[in-house]
């Protein structure tokens, strides 16, 4: 049978720190496994226990005798190079800012400019890892507003709500239902914490 190596006291209590502590869950059950060797589990049954085939918990024993606890750890794993410079990654973000509903008029762009071939994911990990979150587009009517008719309405609401929390007159809250004819609003890649907006047109409507 094959087992690890009798633990010390400190090796013990090592592993049951790693079980209770360590944020990976691969890595907790490999230090379980050391102390079921260490009980003298057989391999079969940490591997039955672990989920595992055989070669991968005598891995796991291995890896304990050459190294430790670093034996338990997952090691860094150096991702793909990215196929663009940091200098084209801030310029592939300002295309998107352009036009933030269409990557793949980006992606045309990308390849038209440096001949790199990028995939949508990876054009959409970009964008997620500078800021940017897919989400509505707003309609408003802010470009169209009147800035000083619209502070004073908002200081008469406020006069009104106040008057009415003391009693002094009833506040009701009407609202209109209908079905609108304008198209629905789109999405676009924007900035957390901002967003974009359209002015909102007049269309006709069916009140019900």
């Amino acid at each position: 049978m094959v087992y690890v190596s009798p633990l010390t006291e400190s090796e013990t209590n090592s592993l049951q720190e790693v079980i209770r502590k360590h944020l990976s869950a691969c890595t907790r059950i490999r230090a379980t496994a050391i102390l079921l060797s260490n009980q003298r589990m057989s391999l079969q049954g940490i591997a039955s226990v672990s989920a595992v085939c055989r070669q991968t918990a005598s891995i796991w024993l291995t890896n304990w005798k050459e190294q430790g606890l670093g034996g338990l750890i997952d090691k860094p794993r150096p991702g793909r190079p990215s196929e663009l410079s940091v200098v084209q990654e801030t310029e592939v973000i300002e295309m998107v800012e352009k036009t933030p509903r269409s990557l793949k008029q980006v992606l045309a762009e990308i390849e038209k400019r440096w001949n790199i071939r990028l995939s949508k994911s990876t054009l959409k990990r970009l964008c997620k890892k500078t800021g940017l979150s897919w989400k509505r587009v707003r309609k408003s009517l802010r470009s169209k507003r009147d800035d000083e008719a619209f502070s004073k309405a908002v200081e008469a609401i406020k006069i009104r709500l106040d008057q009415a929390d003391k009693g002094e007159l009833d506040f009701f809250y009407f609202d209109e239902s209908g079905f609108t004819l304008e198209p629905c609003v789109p999405y676009a890649w924007q900035r957390i914490g901002e967003q974009i907006e359209v002015p909102s047109s007049k269309s006709k409507r069916l009140n019900v």
